[in-house]
């Protein structure tokens, strides 16, 4: 085997490593974003009311529950306040 014939082979070794590891890495990022999608499927529950207040903070400008006239101390600012804009 002559120098160009085995540099040729380094090359193609090097290029089948880099495809290799793109590929795992493709398959790493592809993995983690369905992981991600499976644990937020049940995004548009809301457990803790966060409607209700973003709901009763744009209407009767008050950061309580629908209906409720007494501001509550369980106090997440941000999220309510974005929800009624």
């Amino acid at each position: 085997m002559d120098d160009s014939d085995a540099t040729h082979a380094a090359r193609r070794r090097v290029s089948t490593t880099t495809f290799v590891a793109g590929l795992a890495l493709v398959v790493v990022v592809a993995a983690s974003r369905f992981a991600a999608l499976g644990m937020l499927r049940d995004v548009r529950a809301d457990p803790d009311g966060y409607a209700s207040l973003a709901a009763n903070l744009e209407e009767a400008g008050i950061y309580a529950p629908l209906g409720g006239d007494e501001p509550t101390a369980f106090r997440p600012p941000l999220y309510p306040v974005l929800g009624a804009t």
